[in-house]
């Protein structure tokens, strides 16, 4: 009799059950239980800190969550997990479920950029096997921020910080190095901070902001790369330069590229300043000095820049550069003194595409996007913005839920569109008020906001002319319109 037609199928039974006996065991505290009948009576322990890992993996929308893993521990019962947001330290805020029990060594949670974590995993009994949970949790720190690459201690003049420790350049363009500022650390500026051509974030704290006092002419200097300032504060009254940022009038040929004949020193890397407040500027905050530069962007997000212009340099002073992509964002600008300034916002008079389809930038368009932002006395009898090479079929204007009061001399929208509907505009809920009353011109006009949205009542800003933005607008609080912080609270 042939038997080994019967014994092939019983053979592979077995190794089904086997395989299906070993991959039941791989993952999560009934696994190791199976594997560790030995493990009782013990007093066990939390996770082993140093291999706990914390990785951003895709979601489903898009974006990315933090997958956080920890070592078994033998003979545990589960896991009680917590993640904190620990930005303020001192008030720290739970992420998702505080004290979940976890059936195995991992979890997700939602992910943010630019934030501290604090891990916190505490093992649990299991009475089965008579063992005790830990007496104490592991408590791992996790950031997402870019690591540091130098800190600068409180008490420092950043001038004569970087003349002793001068910036060098990176590998790639495109790297980004941070200085850090200490939480609530004081510092001053008396003298010039050379940037060079390196992408640099100057970065303070997100919760406890440090303060820089500018004196003299004393500006950063950029030869031509990203510059980001985070979450740091500016007094600016004793400022005398031309341009907080400033970029360099000695340009280098052999990163430039060459339209019309001269040089154009192209950003690639973001730049721009969040969580910031800017007081008592007198002059303009970005100058090109005249030179020929190209940034991919500038994005004021999250900001208060209060002016008490005594000059007419405008805000931002590009008669030889561009910005490819202008953002404001949940931001406040404002003029203490009406009587001064001029033209906003000036931007070469050449078009981004004639620069671009030399670069990177090919097909795509320039823009100016003002998102909830809150405006008072910009540009109170001038223009808000003025580029004669502005009016393309490639460039767009978004203005959406923004509040204008006695700015822009009542032409806001036409200025921004350089008088031209080629210049493509989404207009969403905005305020348009001057003189105390609605500023018809922005209706009215060709350039002017045709959605039909605009809100045509008083913002009732609190006390502007002291710093307070308050909305007491029934319309513009409902519609939730103009730098958030001022919407009281719902």
């Amino acid at each position: 009799m042939n038997t080994k037609k019967k014994t092939r199928p019983i053979i592979g039974i077995l190794c089904f059950l086997m395989a299906l006996f070993i991959t039941s065991c791989v993952d999560g505290y009934k696994d190791d239980y199976t594997f560790s009948s030995d493990v009782r009576n013990t007093q066990l322990v939390s996770p082993d800190g140093s291999k706990v890992t914390a990785t951003a993996v895709a979601n489903i929308t898009g974006g990315q969550d933090l997958k956080i893993v920890w070592p078994v521990v033998y003979g545990a019962g589960g896991y009680q997990f917590t993640l904190y947001n620990v930005d303020d330290p001192d008030n720290p805020i739970v992420v998702g479920v505080e004290n979940e029990v976890i059936d195995g060594c991992s979890v997700t949670r939602e992910r943010a950029d630019d934030t501290k974590y604090k891990i916190v995993i505490k093992t649990l009994g299991n009475t089965e096997l008579n063992n005790k949970e830990a007496t104490e949790p592991t408590e791992v720190e996790y950031s997402t921020l870019i690591p540091v690459y130098a800190s600068i201690p409180s008490g420092t003049d950043l001038g004569v910080y970087f003349e002793n420790n001068p910036v060098k350049p990176q590998e790639g363009d495109a790297t980004e190095i941070v200085y850090e500022l200490e939480a609530n650390g004081e510092y001053t500026m008396g003298s010039n901070v050379a940037l060079k051509s390196t992408n640099i974030t100057l970065r303070g704290d997100k919760v406890y902001r440090p303060k820089v006092k500018v004196t003299g002419d004393a500006s950063f200097i950029s030869d031509g790369a990203g510059f980001k300032i985070r979450w740091t504060d500016f007094d600016l009254n004793d400022y005398s330069g031309v341009g907080f940022i400033q970029y360099n009038t000695t340009i280098d040929e052999t990163h430039a590229i060459f339209y019309n004949g001269d040089p154009w020193i192209v950003v690639e890397a973001s730049s721009g300043m969040e969580s910031c407040n800017v007081s008592n500027l007198k002059t303009s905050l970005i100058s090109d000095r005249g030179k020929k530069y190209a940034l991919r962007n500038f994005t004021f997000n999250d900001c208060i820049v209060e002016q008490h212009a005594t000059s007419s340099n405008p805000f931002i002073n590009f008669t030889g550069a561009i910005i490819k992509e202008l953002s404001m964002i949940n931001s406040t600008f404002y003029n203490k003194n009406k009587s001064y300034g001029s033209t906003w916002i000036v931007y070469a008079n050449v078009r981004v595409v004639q620069v671009a389809d030399r670069v990177v930038w090919a097909s795509e368009k320039g823009s100016i996007n003002i998102q909830n932002c809150t405006f008072w006395q910009v540009a109170y009898s001038k223009q808000f913005f003025n580029s004669n090479g502005w009016a393309q079929t490639s460039n767009s204007v978004n203005v959406q839920k923004s509040i204008f009061v006695d700015s822009g001399n009542k032409e806001i929208l036409r200025r921004i569109r350089m008088s031209s509907n080629n210049v493509a505009a989404t207009f969403n809920l905005n305020t348009y008020w001057y003189g105390g009353a609605l500023a018809e011109n922005e209706i009215t006009h060709n350039q002017g906001d045709k959605s039909g949205t605009h809100i045509e009542s008083d913002p009732k800003l609190a006390d502007p002319a002291n710093g307070n933005f308050t909305v007491g607008g029934a319309a513009q609080i409902s519609s939730g319109t103009g730098d958030p912080r001022w919407l009281p609270a719902q």
